[in-house]
């Protein structure tokens, strides 16, 4: 026998079977795309409502990024539902017996706790800003800060008497109804 040689020592060892490949799995079906969820309408109204009003409202999806602006045109429609519960009140009180300014002051009073005192608050800074600081720069930090001074203060009591004294003012409302004096109203 002969030795063994180099060769002979050093062989590599045969290779592993190469295992078979699995069977390719089928795609999974793509996923729908996520939509964004609607926001119709409804939503418009329910989102100028908690904007403009403080009835109990809740809105419990998310809104998008322009959802006030996108709300702008509900507006009128929330100044509307907010005047009409203030002129109901209005006529209960007439209706209970109570005078002009005593009625004026509590359509008034409905309107500012419906609202927050959103625009109350706007005049008192407004005034507040206009009527003190020099440069516009100071009257824009007087605008932004939170406390009232003297020239919001009378501002928001004018603004009330004056309200009150225009709805006191209008004539009570009748049964019957009253003849059209307007020339153009004459042919009916």
């Amino acid at each position: 026998m002969s030795e063994p040689t180099e060769s002979d020592i050093f062989t590599p060892p045969p290779p592993e079977p190469v295992p078979p490949e699995p069977e390719p799995t089928p795609p999974e079906p793509a996923m729908p795309r996520a939509t964004p969820p609607r926001f119709g309408p409804i939503d418009h109204l329910k989102v100028g409502l908690i904007f403009l009003t403080r009835l109990p409202i809740r809105y419990s999806r998310p809104m998008p990024v322009d959802a006030l602006a996108r709300a702008g045109w509900t507006f009128p429609l929330v100044g509307a539902l907010v005047g009409a519960i203030g002129a109901a009140v209005g006529a209960l009180a007439l209706t209970a017996g109570l005078g002009g300014f005593p009625v004026a002051l509590l359509v008034i009073g409905t309107t500012i706790l419906l609202t927050g005192a959103l625009h109350e608050d706007g005049l008192a800074d407004m005034a507040d800003g206009l009527g003190g600081g020099e440069t516009t720069e100071e009257k824009l930090e007087i605008m932004r800060d939170s406390r009232i001074g003297s020239y919001g203060v009378l501002a928001l009591v004018f603004s009330v008497l004056l309200r009150s004294a225009f709805i006191g003012a209008l004539p009570p409302l009748s049964s019957r109804p009253t003849r059209c004096r307007a020339p153009g109203c004459r042919r009916f």
